[in-house]
């Protein structure tokens, strides 16, 4: 058998195979043989016809397949062998002409496993921006969490403002069709399409208006996107968001704390973890960047094909739960067709990249799970989802999954961290760090 080995692509390569004519003679004595225990020929029982009288009852097309069958089972093997190759994915065949005892040939395209050779880690240097909490985050967090709590009371003496709750009776009718049907409906103004709180402020309860505005090109309801419309609205009651006032007894009821300012002190640690947290996101970030850029690495094209069709998979699946299309979801982000599909790319090669040089990282520094810890936790996180009456998402082998690759990731993380030299350099809050 001969093999030549041409590189088409990154990590992909067109083999052309040739195959003796002793091999391919053997190999139409075997397929006549095997269509012969089912092949029905007058006069005798099956597998018992002579070769050349069975050759009138068999349909060459089929039998020529399963002698390429033969033949490819065993050269494709001994040409990834002798070449060296680990397919990534299924090969792509053709076959030359076939003809009995004459030497065949056919070529194949392989995609062969990504390359990853790591370069030096030892003196990677980043550095690691650190946000101090102030009073203004804290008090910025307890305006948040009293708006979490707030209540909605209802007004009577003051018509509508623009950050109120209504009930209304409405009718919407698009232009050019007939007047659509009136329904009561609750609006928070603070939510609603551009113009309509503009519209309604100053309204009073029992009071009807009249006007026209453009739903966004980008609303939820893709029937609706873009549409003008005429909107006639009648006030039925108005409702304004109540805030709770901080106090000792209300800060009870949210925690184990006895005073707001025991409550405020938790806030402030919360806060400072959470920065510290993405400050060590942004360091991580920048080691595994210089150690994917002090590296080597390959992969074939077909594996960028298979990161991109799988990012554009869950992005359909999750316009589809929103109710959202494309073409929407283009105008929100502002993207041509052509550039949203650029930018996926991009992020696909990037995820890749990442992904290859941190595998790599774990082969090489021996970062592996122990079962018994690995048993441990996973016992742990059921243990837990059972005492508060939840179930873990998906089959059991799911779980275990998500969490084998959780606890490699905290394991990556600690490593990395660990062998980089990291300085900390204070910034202030608005800093965009990345």
């Amino acid at each position: 058998m001969q093999v030549t080995k041409k590189e088409t692509e990154p990590r992909t390569y067109l083999l052309d195979i040739e195959v003796e004519a002793d091999a391919v003679r053997k190999a139409f004595g075997q397929a006549y043989r095997d269509f012969g225990q089912y092949t029905r020929v007058p006069g005798f029982r099956p597998g018992h016809a002579p070769r050349r009288i069975l050759e009138r009852y068999v349909n060459q097309d089929k039998l020529r397949q399963h002698v390429m069958e033969i033949l490819v089972a065993d050269a494709y093997e001994a040409a990834l062998k002798q070449e060296a190759l680990e397919p990534y994915d299924e090969p792509e065949f053709v076959p030359g002409d076939l003809v009995d005892g004459e030497p065949w040939r056919f070529q194949v395209t392989v995609a062969d496993q990504p390359l990853v050779e790591l370069g030096d880690y030892s003196n990677i240097a980043v550095e690691r921006p650190i946000v101090t909490v102030t009073d203004d985050d804290v008090e910025r967090a307890v305006e948040g969490v009293r708006n979490d709590h707030a209540s909605l009371q209802a007004v009577h003496d003051r018509p509508v403002q623009p950050d109120d709750v209504i009930i209304v009776d409405m009718s919407i009718t698009p232009e050019g069709q007939e007047p659509g049907e009136t329904g009561r409906s609750l609006v928070r103004l603070n939510q609603s399409i551009p113009g309509f709180a503009e519209a309604v402020t100053g309204q009073a309860i029992d009071e009807t208006r009249e006007f026209t505005l453009t739903f966004p090109h980008d609303y939820a309801d893709p029937e609706r996107a873009g549409v003008t419309a005429r909107f006639v609205v009648t006030v039925a009651s108005i409702s304004e968001r109540a805030l709770p006032e901080v106090t000792d007894e209300w800060v009870r009821t949210l925690g184990p704390f006895e005073t707001v300012q025991e409550w405020k002190d938790s806030l402030r640690e919360s806060l400072q973890a959470r920065m510290e947290s993405v400050a060590n996101d942004v360091a991580l970030s920048r080691i595994i960047g210089q150690l994917v850029q002090r590296s080597r690495i390959e992969f074939p094209p077909a594996m960028l094909r298979d990161e991109v069709e799988n990012d554009l998979r869950g992005l359909s699946e999750e316009l589809v739960r929103n109710n959202t299309t494309y073409e929407q979801y283009l105008s929100m982000t502002n993207l041509t067709r052509e550039e949203h599909e650029a930018r996926v790319e991009a992020e696909a090669a990037a995820t890749i990249r990442n992904r290859l040089v941190l595998r790599a990282f774990a082969r090489q520094e021996g970062i592996t799970i122990d079962s018994d810890e690995f048993e441990e936790r996973y016992a742990e996180a059921v243990n837990r989802a059972d005492a508060i009456g939840v179930r873990l998402a998906g089959s059991e082998r799911e779980q275990r999954r998500r969490l084998a690759n959780r606890l490699i990731m905290d394991k990556l993380r600690d490593r990395l961290l660990a062998l980089a030299t990291i300085t900390d350099v204070p910034v202030s809050p608005q800093t965009d760090e990345g």
